[in-house]
Protein backbone atom coordinates (compact mmCIF):
# COMPACT_ATOMS: atom_id res chain seq x y z
CA UNK A 1 0.00 0.00 0.00
CA UNK A 2 1.29 3.27 -0.79
CA UNK A 3 1.08 6.02 1.78
CA UNK A 4 -0.06 9.48 -0.07
CA UNK A 5 -0.35 12.82 1.27
CA UNK A 6 -2.67 15.33 -0.16
CA UNK A 7 -1.86 18.30 -1.67
CA UNK A 8 -3.54 20.60 0.66
CA UNK A 9 -1.79 19.07 3.65
CA UNK A 10 1.86 19.88 2.12
CA UNK A 11 0.24 23.70 0.99
CA UNK A 12 -0.15 23.87 4.46
CA UNK A 13 2.53 22.55 6.06
CA UNK A 14 4.64 25.01 3.66
CA UNK A 15 2.41 28.20 4.87
CA UNK A 16 3.45 26.97 8.50
CA UNK A 17 7.05 27.23 8.04
CA UNK A 18 6.66 30.30 6.05
CA UNK A 19 4.88 32.14 8.26
CA UNK A 20 6.30 34.47 10.78
CA UNK A 21 5.98 37.17 13.50
CA UNK A 22 7.79 40.28 13.15
CA UNK A 23 8.11 42.98 15.21
CA UNK A 24 9.90 46.08 14.61
CA UNK A 25 10.29 49.77 16.53
CA UNK A 26 11.69 53.17 15.74
CA UNK A 27 14.24 54.88 18.16
CA UNK A 28 10.81 57.06 18.80
CA UNK A 29 10.69 60.83 17.60
CA UNK A 30 10.12 64.52 19.26
CA UNK A 31 10.88 64.72 23.30
CA UNK A 32 12.54 61.44 24.22
CA UNK A 33 13.07 62.37 28.08
CA UNK A 34 9.26 61.66 28.14
CA UNK A 35 9.50 58.60 26.37
CA UNK A 36 9.53 56.28 29.94
CA UNK A 37 7.29 59.14 32.00
CA UNK A 38 3.75 58.67 33.02
CA UNK A 39 1.38 60.78 35.22
CA UNK A 40 2.89 59.95 38.44
CA UNK A 41 6.68 60.56 37.92
CA UNK A 42 5.78 63.91 36.16
CA UNK A 43 3.92 64.95 39.50
CA UNK A 44 6.75 63.49 41.19
CA UNK A 45 9.35 64.90 39.62
CA UNK A 46 7.66 68.64 38.89
CA UNK A 47 5.61 69.46 42.10
CA UNK A 48 2.76 71.76 40.97
CA UNK A 49 3.23 75.01 43.35
CA UNK A 50 7.21 74.53 43.89
CA UNK A 51 8.15 73.61 40.09
CA UNK A 52 9.80 76.25 37.83
CA UNK A 53 10.21 76.37 34.46
CA UNK A 54 13.98 76.20 35.18
CA UNK A 55 13.53 73.00 36.56
CA UNK A 56 11.53 71.69 33.96
CA UNK A 57 14.09 72.74 31.23
CA UNK A 58 17.22 70.90 33.03
CA UNK A 59 15.56 67.72 33.49
CA UNK A 60 13.59 67.42 30.30
CA UNK A 61 15.48 70.12 27.84
CA UNK A 62 13.97 72.85 25.45
CA UNK A 63 10.15 71.77 24.54
CA UNK A 64 8.48 70.27 21.81
CA UNK A 65 6.38 73.74 21.43
CA UNK A 66 6.06 76.84 23.80
CA UNK A 67 2.70 79.37 23.65
CA UNK A 68 1.30 81.45 26.32
CA UNK A 69 -2.30 81.40 27.06
CA UNK A 70 -4.60 83.48 29.51
CA UNK A 71 -1.48 84.44 31.58
CA UNK A 72 0.22 81.20 31.55
CA UNK A 73 3.41 79.97 29.30
CA UNK A 74 2.70 76.73 27.60
CA UNK A 75 5.42 74.37 27.36
CA UNK A 76 4.60 71.09 25.46
CA UNK A 77 6.37 67.87 25.21
CA UNK A 78 5.89 65.48 22.69
CA UNK A 79 7.23 62.14 22.04
CA UNK A 80 6.01 59.46 19.27
CA UNK A 81 7.09 56.18 18.83
CA UNK A 82 6.38 53.45 16.24
CA UNK A 83 6.22 49.99 15.91
CA UNK A 84 5.09 47.49 13.41
CA UNK A 85 4.07 43.41 13.55
CA UNK A 86 3.81 41.43 11.22
CA UNK A 87 1.97 38.08 11.07
CA UNK A 88 1.56 36.08 7.97
CA UNK A 89 2.81 38.55 5.50
CA UNK A 90 0.26 41.18 6.97
CA UNK A 91 1.96 44.27 8.42
CA UNK A 92 0.06 46.31 11.32
CA UNK A 93 1.83 49.57 12.10
CA UNK A 94 0.96 50.77 15.67
CA UNK A 95 1.81 54.44 17.03
CA UNK A 96 2.32 55.47 20.95
CA UNK A 97 2.33 58.86 21.52
CA UNK A 98 2.92 60.53 24.81
CA UNK A 99 2.43 64.63 25.61
CA UNK A 100 3.15 66.29 28.62
CA UNK A 101 1.98 69.85 28.75
CA UNK A 102 3.16 72.37 31.89
CA UNK A 103 1.79 75.26 32.41
CA UNK A 104 3.54 78.46 34.11
CA UNK A 105 2.82 81.19 36.13
CA UNK A 106 3.69 83.71 33.46
CA UNK A 107 5.28 86.27 35.67
CA UNK A 108 7.35 83.84 38.34
CA UNK A 109 7.65 81.22 36.16
CA UNK A 110 6.13 78.42 38.67
CA UNK A 111 4.38 75.17 37.44
CA UNK A 112 0.67 75.84 38.37
CA UNK A 113 -0.62 73.04 36.32
CA UNK A 114 1.10 69.73 34.37
CA UNK A 115 -0.94 67.44 32.20
CA UNK A 116 0.09 64.22 30.98
CA UNK A 117 -1.53 61.98 28.12
CA UNK A 118 -0.68 58.82 26.75
CA UNK A 119 -2.34 57.22 23.64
Amino acid sequence: MKFRIPAAAIALSAALVMTGCAVTFDPGKGATTIAESTQASIEKDFPVGSATNKRVLMKLGPPSEKSKEAGYEVWQYKYVKNTSVSVMFVNKPMESKKTAVFYFNEATGVLEKADFKEE
